[in-house]
């Protein structure tokens, strides 16, 4: 019985009963997010700008990327004024897995240029 024990509490210790850890590196590095929204919206222009690095979302296994582009108009209402600034923001999220786009979401924002 103190035979069965001992063993019992040897291949308690096996690695291989432990739980495995849950892997938390991205298959994607930061150029190839770069790379793939560069190749998939139409962001070679100069008036593009990236906002930052891709930033690496290790619970949800997603990548995100901020862009955004400065524009002066003096149409509309714009006319009366100093003219406008318009910002386009464009935030895209990729799936590390897959790569592939699951959301991308465009704000427009209008400021007027008052003296």
């Amino acid at each position: 019985m103190r035979l069965l024990s001992f063993f019992i509490f040897l291949f308690s210790f096996h690695p291989g009963s432990f739980a495995q850890s849950e892997v938390t590196e991205s298959k994607m590095k930061a150029e190839d997010v770069v790379r793939l929204v560069q190749r998939r919206f139409p962001i070679r222009t100069r008036t593009w700008n990236f906002d930052s690095l891709p930033v690496w979302n290790a619970a949800e296994k997603n990548w995100t990327i901020s862009i955004y582009q400065y524009k002066h108009s003096n149409r509309g209402q714009c006319k009366y004024t100093n003219g406008c600034t318009i910002v386009r923001h464009l935030i895209v999220v990729i799936n590390d897995n897959n790569k592939k786009i699951i959301s991308k979401n465009l704000n427009r924002s209008l400021f007027h240029n008052y003296e």
